[in-house]
């Protein structure tokens, strides 16, 4: 009697044991569903915000490529192509641009700048913006000083290339002088299309680095620079864009 006493309490021991490790298993399970449910709502989340963009690209960005081919010398083809061909087209004001900065120490610094606009290739995308914020300081508009944002600023600029001048410079072209295109006017305290420098400080000709002067001056070429344009609205859920960013060494 004694054994069979103990043998039903090993089987209801055993019983309550393999009761809890079903629950146990239950419980990771269900924690995994909702894991994956929350990815998959990002996922959706970030499928919307694209498909909404894409809607209006297509509805206010319409333009028109012009190519010149080797078959028709003396003819300009035509070609329509989808606006994300340009990506810089941003009309209407209606988006917000995130420039992210690196240094060769590591430190980072951030601007943003409000009711951000590039015009389409009939106006050469013209660069237009609304208020800065964040701690790189504000060279779009030329910095603090007023004597240097009257020939700094890039506000209202048209974009230059070495075969396109289109800024204020009449001794001369911007483009041509820092080989590189970008918005210019007289001078500049922001090119983030300038030659990459290693190791920061540098010396040359013209101050031809990637420079955003306020930070680090004109003769400091930095490691990583990104714009991130987004709308003013938009999905918050869809995340920043953030973890995307990986400087490297």
């Amino acid at each position: 009697m004694l054994d069979a006493m103990m043998l039903l309490a090993f089987l209801l021991f055993l019983d309550q044991s393999l009761a809890a490790h079903k629950g146990s298993n239950e419980e990771i399970c269900l924690i995994e569903v909702s894991k994956l449910r929350y990815q998959l709502q990002r996922l959706q989340n970030r499928f919307l915000l694209g498909e909404w963009q894409l809607r209006n690209l297509k509805k206010y960005n319409p333009h028109w490529i012009k190519e010149n081919t080797k078959a028709e010398k003396n003819e300009q083809s035509t070609e329509s192509q989808p606006n994300a061909s340009h990506p810089i087209a941003y009309h209407h004001g209606k988006y917000m641009v995130k420039i992210d900065l690196a240094d060769w120490n590591g430190e980072k610094r951030f601007a943003t700048y409000e009711k951000f606009n590039i015009s389409d290739e009939s106006d050469k995308y013209r660069l237009t913006f609304g208020i800065y914020g964040g701690n790189a300081g504000d060279a779009l508009s030329g910095g603090l000083r007023p004597d240097v944002q009257w020939s700094a600023s890039l506000n209202g600029m048209q974009f230059s290339t070495p075969d396109q001048d289109n800024d204020r410079y009449l001794q001369g072209s911007c483009s041509q002088e820092n080989e590189s295109g970008w918005w210019f006017n007289r001078c500049n305290s922001a090119n983030l299309n300038g030659k990459y420098y290693q190791h920061g400080n540098y010396t040359a000709k013209n101050d031809n680095g990637i420079v955003w002067c306020p930070w680090t001056g004109w003769w400091y070429s930095l490691k990583f620079t990104a714009m991130k344009v987004r709308p003013l609205y938009f999905f918050p859920s869809a995340g920043s864009g953030d973890h995307g960013n990986k400087i490297g060494s």
